[in-house]
C-alpha cells in the first residue's frame, strides 16, 4: 500500500503469514504479480475494484470481480483476479479448452466453453491469464494461411488410388520423398486428390508424380 499509493481491504477469512527474500531489488511493476503469487500459496486472491484492492479468499474471487474483460486484445492484462472473455477466430472453442486443460494444474482456474459464440470463459489471476492468452494466441491461426493448394482429377486412375500413391510415395514419414511437407486430401465426390504444402515448389513436384502416376494400365 505504501510504495504503489494503492487502497486495499482484507477479507478477514484470508489468514496466514509469508516471510519473503529477494536476491535483489523487485521493480515496481513486479510487485502486484509477487504477492498475487504470495496469496495463490494460501488459497486468496487480489481483486481490483478500480477504486481499490480487495484480497479475498480464490473460492469467492469470481463474484467479487465487477465485470468480465474482452481478452482477444494483445495489451498486457492488470494485475489482480479477473474474469476474462476470449472469442476465437479459427479454432472451436472446444478444441481450444482440451489445449488449455494441459496448462490447469492446481484447479484454481475456471474455464467455460461457449460452444454457440465460439468462445472461452476464463477466470484467474493476471499471471496465469497471461500465459493462457499467450496460449491461445498461438493455437488460434488460420491453418490455411499462407499454404498452396492444389486439387487434382486423374483421367486414367480413380483419386482414392492415386491419393493412396502419392501419400505413401511423397507424405509417408518413414519411406516418403517430402516427408512433413505436404499433406494429401481425397475427395472422392469430385474424383479428386487434394494437395496442401507451405511450399510451391513441393506443389509442382506433386504435379509431376500425378502426371507419372495417371496413365492407363493397357488397353486402347
Amino acid at each position: 500500500g505504501d510504495m504503489l499509493q494503492a487502497n486495499y481491504v482484507i477479507d478477514p477469512q484470508v489468514q496466514g503469514r509469508v516471510s519473503m527474500q529477494t536476491s535483489q531489488a523487485l521493480p515496481r511493476e513486479h510487485l502486484l504479480p509477487t504477492l498475487e503469487l504470495l496469496l495463490r500459496m494460501h488459497d486468496a486472491a487480489l481483486v481490483d475494484t478500480g477504486t481499490l484492492y480487495r484480497v479475498v479468499p480464490r473460492a469467492s474471487a469470481i463474484s467479487a470481480t465487477q465485470a468480465p474483460q474482452l481478452g482477444d486484445s494483445g495489451l498486457a492484462l492488470p494485475p489482480g483476479f479477473r474474469i476474462q472473455i476470449v472469442p476465437l477466430q479459427h479454432v472451436a472453442a472446444a478444441e481450444m479448452a482440451a489445449i488449455l486443460e494441459h496448462f490447469l494444474t492446481d484447479g484454481s482456474t475456471l474455464l467455460r466453453v461457449d460452444s454457440t459464440r465460439n468462445l472461452l470463459i476464463l477466470a484467474s489471476d493476471g499471471q496465469t491469464l497471461d500465459g493462457l492468452l499467450e496460449t491461445v494466441r498461438i493455437f488460434d491461426v488460420d491453418r490455411m494461411a499462407g499454404m498452396s493448394i492444389a486439387l487434382f482429377t486423374p483421367d486414367f486412375v480413380d483419386a482414392v488410388t492415386l491419393g493412396e500413391e502419392l501419400d505413401s510415395l511423397l507424405a509417408d514419414p518413414e519411406q516418403g520423398l517430402m516427408p512433413g511437407l505436404l499433406r494429401v486430401l481425397v475427395i472422392e465426390r469430385l474424383n479428386g486428390v487434394l494437395v496442401i504444402s507451405p511450399r510451391p515448389d513441393v506443389l509442382a513436384r506433386a504435379r509431376e508424380w500425378v502426371t507419372r502416376l495417371d496413365r492407363a494400365s493397357g488397353g486402347a
